[in-house]
């Protein structure tokens, strides 16, 4: 053995006493071979070399491993890995399922890591437990948070309807009273001035009627008890029953009306409804109408569909009115123009009825030249 190789021999010991220490050896055991060195030497120190590579090439592996570093591909033929790629798999896993949980996928469960799998699933079922909690909370909240505006809004209600009671039924009331005694006392005789009286009496009844029919129907609504029986029927005698119904308060007022349909228009309506909105919208139009005005009240078939429409040429409404027009909140109305009381029901009511046959209220309106509401029913009953 000569020198070259006695160095040789000592490089390569000392290569395998660094690796079996937990080192990292530094040199190239095939570099700088001459001659001199025997083929069965240069061939062991080939496979050591090549064995001290694959252990560098999985050390850095496992290294970067044990600090987490996944987005690296295991060695491909390296034994000293090979333990390692499972691992290495399970890891990047379980990252992408931590992910998952941590968007709220707690139905994930670790199967493959031993003790810490079982102490990782209790961990989820414990943010499962919580989640449920949560939203049990979160669900129970919303609902008292409804509740409370139900009984907000209930209790505004009730204080409207004190004011529309406490207001609004005790003028047509007391000018009933009034005009009944002094026909009684005799205070009016002539005949022209009792019809005057009379006719009086009649529009502060029919005033009083409208009034205790909406707050039936508005009651009705707010507990979802209004019932919907849609059939075919003809309106037009609906227009000419509306129209009938306001007969005194139409002399009284000198306003003009027009029944404008064929006669026989047919749809698919429920009566009770379509005659609570006709009365409230020919009401509202007598309201605005100044005396000398007129009112028209009908229908024509567009379609497969009815358009039923009140015009009249009053006093109109701004863009500002027109947006508030449905607030149920508000607690106010206009006065009309010969100072009628309004208690702001009625076109709320007319929305939501109209709402039930599918449609819904629609409004066109100039200040000065009048008002038309208008809404569609199906011409025919659905197959």
């Amino acid at each position: 053995m000569n020198q070259t190789e006695r160095k040789l021999i000592l490089a390569a010991t000392a290569s395998i006493e660094k690796i079996l220490g937990g080192g990292i050896p530094i040199i190239n055991l095939t570099e700088g071979q001459d001659q001199t060195i025997s083929p069965e030497l240069k061939q062991f120190t080939q496979t050591l070399q090549n064995l001290i590579d694959q252990y560098l090439e999985g050390y850095r592996f496992v290294l970067a491993l044990s600090k987490g570093i996944l987005d690296q591909e295991p060695p491909k033929g390296n034994q000293f890995v090979s333990s390692f790629k499972q691992l290495h798999s399970d890891l990047l896993h379980l990252t992408w399922q931590t992910q998952r949980i941590a968007g709220g996928d707690y139905n994930q469960k670790v199967s493959f890591m031993g003790d810490f799998s079982l102490a990782f699933n209790q961990m989820i079922d414990s943010l499962r437990q919580k989640q449920i909690i949560e939203n049990e909370l979160m669900e129970r909240e919303k609902r008292l948070n409804e509740k409370t505006g139900e009984l907000m809004a209930i209790n505004q209600m009730k204080d409207k309807l004190f004011s529309i009671i406490a207001h609004d039924l005790r003028g047509p009331i007391g000018n009933t009273g009034n005009l009944v005694r002094l026909l009684i006392d005799g205070d009016i005789s002539d005949p022209d001035e009792v019809k005057k009286a009379l006719k009086m009496v009649y529009a502060s009844s029919e005033s009083i009627y409208l009034l205790l029919e909406n707050l039936l129907a508005w009651s009705d609504s707010r507990r979802k008890e209004i019932p919907y029986n849609p059939m075919s029927g003809n309106l037009t005698p609906l227009f000419q029953e509306t129209v009938d119904l306001y007969s005194g308060a139409i002399q009284m007022k000198n306003i003009d009306f027009e029944i404008n349909a064929e006669p026989v228009t047919m749809a698919f309506f429920d009566t009770a409804m379509i005659q609570t909105i006709l009365r409230n919208l020919f009401s509202n139009a007598m309201k605005f109408t100044p005396p000398g005005g007129k009112i028209t009240i009908g229908a024509r078939k567009t379609g497969n569909q009815v358009l039923v429409f009140v015009k009249d040429t009053g006093i109109g409404m701004t863009e500002e009115i027109l947006h508030s027009l449905f607030a149920d909140k508000s607690g106010a109305s206009r006065e009309g123009t010969n100072k009628e009381k309004g208690h702001g029901l009625g076109l709320v009511l007319c929305k939501e009825m109209i709402a039930r046959h599918g449609d819904d209220l629609a409004v066109a309106s100039k200040v000065n030249e009048g008002s038309t509401f208008s809404f569609r029913l199906p011409a025919e009953a659905p197959a």
